[in-house]
């Protein structure tokens, strides 16, 4: 049964039933423009910020290339856990 557009889906077989669900988590860091509050970056020694990250991974060809990596992003001092 399909779940009703005012209720949140809890199911992805509600969304595509019958279909097989292969799927990976996916993380996501919000960071603002004028910089993230307590991260400093590690190329610059400034707040980092959403520019620094897009012009990071622009430059090393990740962008549109392949799927953003946690070596992609320690280069400016954002690590893992």
């Amino acid at each position: 049964m399909a779940a009703a557009f005012d209720e949140p889906v809890t199911s992805l077989q509600a969304c595509a039933p019958g279909l097989p669900l292969v799927y990976q988590q996916i993380f996501q860091v919000y960071v603002p423009f004028t910089g993230l509050p307590g991260m400093t970056s590690a190329l610059t020694g400034q707040p980092l910020t959403s520019t620094e990250i897009h012009q990071s991974l622009f430059e090393r060809g990740t962008l549109g290339k392949r799927q953003i990596g946690a070596e992609d992003l320690a280069v400016l001092g954002l690590a893992s856990s």
